[in-house]
């Protein structure tokens, strides 16, 4: 119910105000910007590409662990008791390997993210501020977040030569 008031008094006051203010404000694509820099899309390839090793790596060893669990199981009643206590060894030893890798590889993963996203934020950031000065604007707003707006206000080309330069 909050939600839908919030709608209606954004709807009926915030939108008429912006649409009355002039040409005061500007759209942007932000995805569309930051993706026409090749080292976005670069360092944003690095990091799923260390995704997908993850992934691998870390289904080579569960994989590893099943057969090694199964055959324990197939096998449990001809082995010794010390036979047993090495594979159940074995088992545990590679399910720790597997937590290891797993956890050293969310920590890569968020350390990268987190200087990628810091990175971008940052620099798109820096453009918005110049590209707002320098066409006297009040606000910019996202495009994905606007239902409908006039071409004339996609300043998403000149965010993207401020980028680029």
């Amino acid at each position: 119910m909050k939600k839908l008031l919030s709608a209606a008094v954004f709807l009926t006051f915030i939108i008429p105000a912006i649409a009355f203010a002039g040409n005061d404000y500007g759209v942007v694509d932000i995805q569309k910007a930051l993706s026409s820099l090749d080292s976005f899309n670069k360092e944003r390839k690095e990091i799923q590409e260390l995704t997908l090793k993850a992934q691998e790596e870390l289904k080579k060893i569960g994989g590893s662990i099943q057969k090694q669990q199964e055959d324990f199981i197939k096998k449990t009643n001809t082995l010794s008791a010390s036979a047993k206590k090495q594979k159940e060894t074995e088992i545990k030893k590679k399910m720790s390997e597997y937590e290891k890798t797993a956890k050293n590889y969310e920590e890569k993963l968020k350390s990268m993210e987190k200087k990628f996203s810091e990175k971008y934020n940052t620099k798109i950031f820096e453009v918005l501020k110049q590209v707002l000065k320098e066409k006297n604007l009040k606000i910019i707003l996202e495009k994905d977040k606007v239902a409908y707006f006039e071409d004339s206000l996609d300043i998403t080309d000149d965010v993207i030569k401020k980028l680029k330069n």
